[in-house]
């Protein structure tokens, strides 16, 4: 199954009942067309996050939620105690250095939960991908939030990225982020061979917030 990351980031558009609407969106278009929509809502929108999936849990459908970023004030055991399925770590609004990338990927691990790493390249994908996170994602830093797509400019830099981290493990999951905008972008991710997208500005700054997310789910099921 292809997998959608939306981060809210604190965009003004993803705070509050606006928070709740995405999260409801994604739940449609996710059992809609099958496609995994995860969330990563703002720290203040966090517990209604993990209330919300929780509810959907127990009528038997998934909705993964992860914080943003988690470091010694927000911890691991924090994200555990919410209940939600892990956390984003050295996203560009939270880069931290490798050691603590080191540590917090352990960390979420010992507690069963999940880790999404960013990394800006290969070379920093090959060295995060043995400390075997659950998803890579990666994200070059100048195309983030240009509406330019990673994956129909840089197409190599992904595929040299999927190459390293299927040679660690082919069971942790590379998502395709940075430019992602419409279908064709998440078509062409899909097509050199990553596992889904990784969004933000795209969906929660969209016009029609479900139609966007229903395009990207489109095209990431096409071949």
């Amino acid at each position: 199954m292809q997998t959608m990351l939306v981060n809210f980031k604190d965009h003004p558009e993803a705070l509050g009942r606006k928070a709740i609407g995405i999260i409801k969106t994604a739940h449609r278009v996710s059992e809609e067309y099958g496609v995994e929509i995860g969330v990563v809502p703002s720290a203040s929108s966090l517990n209604y996050a993990a209330k919300m999936s929780w509810q959907y849990e127990m009528s038997g459908y998934h909705l993964p939620v992860f914080s943003q970023y988690i470091d010694s004030r927000f911890q691991a055991k924090d994200v555990k105690r919410l209940g939600i399925k892990g956390a984003v770590l050295n996203h560009k609004d939270h880069r931290i250095s490798a050691g603590d990338v080191r540590t917090r990927i352990y960390d979420l691990r010992s507690l069963g939960l999940s880790s999404v790493a960013c990394v800006v390249d290969d070379y920093e994908a090959k060295n995060v991908a043995g400390l075997f996170p659950h998803y890579i994602a990666i994200e070059p830093h100048d195309l983030i939030g240009t509406g330019r797509s990673v994956s129909m400019l840089r197409p190599d830099l992904i595929k040299k990225t999927l190459d390293y981290v299927r040679g660690v493990d082919y069971r942790i999951k590379v998502l395709c982020g940075a430019g992602i905008s419409n279908g064709e972008d998440a078509r062409r991710a899909t097509q050199i061979g990553t596992d889904g997208i990784f969004v933000s500005s795209a969906v929660v700054k969209a016009d029609d917030i479900e139609a966007k997310m229903t395009e990207l789910a489109l095209g990431l099921l096409e071949k």
